[in-house]
């Protein structure tokens, strides 16, 4: 009796784990805003890196790290100002406008390559004339957008176009949110005296023109185009504030996928200390988690309303306000912007006339009324008239669960082979990216190993055409990187020597017709084919008495015709650069 001999292969997969930072934190973990002012969240705690920025900005600003939190450049929307603090090459005469409320945005473009460039959008402010009431806009009131390339002056960055047009006019306001496929990016404007928002996809192929939302009021006063626009965290709502609107804010839904703006609610007047107050502030914020707005208004009080009180209705949800901080008598409160920081605080700009400006805090603001834990005056800003707005970005990057709202990839990945038959005939694999929140919105490139390429597949099955050693290379890309998840090296399911070694001559056989081991060959578990095989007989004395190079034809017991004796005989059987040597026994 003989037994099979099969060879089970186990197959080493070297995952490779790196640190994607896809968090809500990093991008934004640098705030230069205001006179010379770096709010730096690196280390947990903001601190304020006094005079480490190059940038005197008296309203609006923007910049942006890299996915790791480091500082990548700046701006005022006219200048551009790189990781080292000076000036960007080629980063003057932007024309934005360093007094609009949102003079600027940044926005990496997704190339499905890897964080090489990056938009600037700006928009122009105004100035008003009483005595003719009209308003001058100092570079025409345009939404233009320059484009940053990092490669640029030895990596510092250096603007390679500037100053595209792609509408006029609009209010000097512009805001950000990631796409529902948390690649692209919307960024929208509002048009100056107009009911039209406009929603501008950002994505690898470029600004795609606008989705129009012809939802908003009219605003007809005077300098109407004074404003700003916020979107919740989440990026399911939108706000605008105009300080000349009778109507008060204006709150909208928002599609992250369509770009659609719907289902406007505006918030009119509210009671405050007996008075009648309009809620047209300029300076406002949604919580983290958008149930909830704060609004700095006539920047005397900061003013909390609960969004989601009876459904919705604007009536239930300004009977939710609550005065969180300020009002008659406190000379401690001037709040001007209104952000969310990368550890899910809100941050307040205090402008008090006379005193040395602040940056106060609010510690929960996901939670309704006092509890909020509203703390006053934190951490200073060095001067008085420091500025009156933090930096702008796009708000998905404050979302708590950023990654799994728009399903990115987690800070580990790695890649799992498994062969589909535990056998040495097996050629066929099936190879897994092990990342649970991977979806079809990102980019993947399998290369086999043996030319076969494969793409946006998250499981991938393959059946080689031959044994061997294969490299499987993964290559994830995702919001402007590309990341090659692993060379992973898988074995075939069994070398040559693995298949020599499961290879056998029985010790015995009985040519005697009856159809039962009336031939001796070596037996083998698979289909593979050899350069190199010799199977040889030899007799007690020496002599060799039969010999194949087919593995499959053996030996019937005989010699020249002549049936051989009864004995011991002895084997050599030769595949490729393996040889094995043994004895058989003829009975009859």
């Amino acid at each position: 009796m003989y037994r099979h001999y099969y060879f089970s292969i186990s197959i080493a997969v070297f995952i490779l784990l790196f640190q994607l930072a896809y968090s809500q934190s990093k991008r934004i973990n640098h705030w230069y805003f205001g006179n010379r002012n770096d709010l730096d969240f690196n280390n947990g705690n903001p601190i304020n890196n006094l005079g480490s920025s190059a940038m005197d900005c008296d309203e609006g600003s923007s910049s942006i790290c890299d996915t790791s939190g480091n500082l990548l450049f700046y701006t005022d929307g006219e200048t551009v100002w790189n990781r080292d603090h000076a000036i960007m090459m080629n980063g003057i005469g932007l024309l934005g406008y360093r007094s609009a409320i949102q003079s600027s945005i940044i926005i990496p473009i997704s190339d499905s390559c890897r964080e090489r460039y990056f938009y600037i959008f700006t928009t122009d402010g105004s100035t008003f004339d009483p005595g003719t009431g009209r308003v001058n806009f100092p570079n025409g009131g345009f939404f233009r957008y320059s484009i940053v390339d990092m490669d640029g002056d030895g990596g510092l960055g250096s603007i390679i176009e500037k100053n595209t047009t792609l509408i006029d006019t609009v209010n000097e306001n512009v805001a950000a949110v990631k796409h529902s496929n948390g690649l692209d990016t919307w960024v929208v404007v509002k048009k100056y005296r107009s009911t039209e928002y406009l929603a501008y996809l950002v994505t690898k192929d470029g600004v795609q023109p606008p989705v129009i939302s012809n939802v908003g009021l009219f605003h007809s006063v005077p300098p109407s185009n004074i404003s700003s626009l916020k979107f919740s965290p989440d990026g399911t709502k939108i706000a605008y504030g105009n300080t000349n609107s009778t109507d008060g804010m204006e709150l909208f839904d928002f599609n992250d996928n369509t770009g659609l703006l719907t289902n406007r609610k505006t918030f009119g007047s509210v009671q405050i200390d007996g008075n009648n107050e309009l809620l047209n502030t300029l300076y406002f914020s949604f919580s983290p988690d958008g149930n909830l707005l704060y609004m700095s208004h006539k920047q005397q009080r900061l003013l909390q309303f609960n969004l989601n009180a009876g459904g919705g209705d604007m009536n239930a949800v300004k009977a939710t306000m609550q005065v969180i901080f300020g009002g008659s008598g406190v000379n401690l409160y001037q709040g001007r912007d209104i952000q969310v920081g990368p550890d899910q605080k809100l941050y307040i700009l205090n402008v008090i006339s006379g005193l040395e400006d602040s940056i106060s805090i609010v510690h929960q603001p996901n939670v309704i009324g006092a509890s909020c834990n509203y703390e006053n005056r934190v951490i200073s800003t060095g001067v008085s008239n420091n500025g009156l707005d933090f930096i702008n970005y796009i708000q998905s990057y404050s979302l708590e669960g950023y990654k799994e709202k728009y399903n990115l990839l987690s800070d580990s990945l790695g890649i799992s082979i498994t062969p589909i038959l535990d056998t040495c005939d097996n050629l066929a694999y099936q190879m897994v990216l092990s990342d649970t929140n991977y979806t079809s919105s990102l980019e993947v490139i399998w290369d086999l190993g043996d030319n076969t390429i494969i793409n946006n597949e998250h499981s991938v099955t393959h059946d080689y055409s031959d044994y061997g050693m294969y490299t499987v290379n993964v290559q994830v890309e995702d919001n402007c990187k590309s990341h090659i998840v692993e060379e992973s090296h898988i074995a075939s399911p069994c070398s040559e020597e693995d298949i020599f070694m499961s290879l056998y001559v029985p010790n015995a056989f009985s040519p005697n017709g009856d159809g039962y081991q009336d031939v001796i060959s070596p037996i083998i578990n698979t289909n593979r084919t050899f350069s190199k095989t010799e199977f040889k007989i030899y007799d007690r004395l020496g002599n060799l008495i039969f010999e194949s190079n087919q593995l499959s034809t053996g030996w019937n017991g005989s010699y020249n015709g002549t049936e051989a004796l009864d004995g011991s005989y002895t084997y050599v059987l030769n595949i490729n650069d393996y040889q094995s040597v043994g004895n058989i026994t003829l009975i009859r």
